[in-house]
């Protein structure tokens, strides 16, 4: 059931996503030192947990793992410099505790994957999705899975590259999308999927699309090989009408607030696009059992620094 014949090429992970989950998950684990301070490790814990069970999951002895970090946003922040504006409000004193303490944890995380040797990506200015993105582009030939919830990776969805995510609620089995399950979300092909959030926008991430228009009525406009330019153009025709699952829609109000909105929903598209060119930088890592046998044990992940789990750690690559 898992990948295509079961095992993939390459697994691409979404490393803020992976973050999120582990602290979700195992976020609570801590001990304490010998100076009595309590050291917080359950995202460093539960990131080797998910990342070791999802090799064991779709790996092969010559699958190659990338985690993928961000690199901030200013190639999206110089078309549009409200983008994500809403992620970016002081949080109050507890949500910044949180994310202090997740920080400290993703700083430590990083310098343990260099030591086992697995491979880090990045590129400056560019989003994870874009760096997800370009490593799949660049690797299409193969069959690759991208580790994430972000679901704006759709668009890279193909016959060999997959979008592989947690079920939500914590199930135990994985979601891998393929051209058949976006096509089912989006109503579009999974390179079409921009042109719904263009129109629909997306709150999360501050895109802002054209105003009363959600993904129903995208569906209903994007419908067989209208794009995001012709609504447009139909838009300051005339009023948009159609048919829809053989049911009849017509939009007056919706078409004079496309019309009016023509360079906002323009801007979202391109928003919307992950980049699949993006300058992307890999730190291989350098692999040291000895001392990453030696990190775990001071962090107390002893079932991990365990020769089963520490070499299924260090096959890992």
């Amino acid at each position: 059931m898992f990948g295509i014949d079961g095992l993939y090429d390459y697994i691409l992970i979404d490393g803020q996503h992976l973050v999120h989950r582990a602290a979700h998950a195992y976020g609570d684990l801590s001990f304490v030192d010998t100076n009595g301070n309590e050291v917080h490790t359950g995202i460093i814990y539960g990131f080797l947990r998910l990342v070791a069970q999802t090799w064991k999951n779709y790996a092969d002895p010559n699958t190659q793992v990338v985690v993928c970090w961000e690199g901030g946003y200013k190639h999206r922040t110089a078309l549009y410099p409200p983008y994500k504006a809403n992620r970016r409000e002081q949080p109050d004193e507890e949500k910044q505790e949180y994310l202090d303490v997740m920080f400290s944890q993703q700083r430590a995380l990083q310098k343990i994957l260099r030591v086992a040797g697995w491979s880090q990506a990045r590129a400056s200015g560019y989003e994870a999705d874009d760096v997800l993105a370009t490593l799949a582009y660049q690797h299409g030939d193969s069959n690759v899975a991208l580790y994430t919830g972000d679901q704006d990776l759709h668009q890279c969805v193909t016959d060999k590259v997959h979008v592989v995510s947690a079920v939500p609620g914590g199930g135990k089995s994985d979601k891998i999308w393929k051209i058949a399950d976006v096509v089912e979300k989006w109503g579009l092909e999974p390179e079409r999927v921009p042109e719904a959030k263009a129109l629909a926008g997306d709150s999360g991430d501050n895109i802002p699309g054209c105003p009363g228009c959600g993904l129903g009525w995208a569906k209903k406009l994007l419908d067989g090989p209208r794009s995001v330019t012709e609504v447009l153009s139909l838009a300051e025709a005339g009023v948009l009408e159609g048919t829809y699952n053989g049911k009849a829609w017509r939009a007056p109000s919706l078409t004079e607030k496309l019309a009016a909105n023509r360079e906002q929903v323009l801007i979202s598209w391109e928003l919307a696009k992950v980049v699949r060119d993006c300058p992307v930088e890999i730190d291989e890592g350098e692999r040291d059992h000895v001392k990453l046998k030696a990190i775990l044990e001071r962090l107390h992940m002893f079932s991990l620094a365990d020769g089963r789990n520490w070499e299924r750690l260090s096959d890992v690559r």
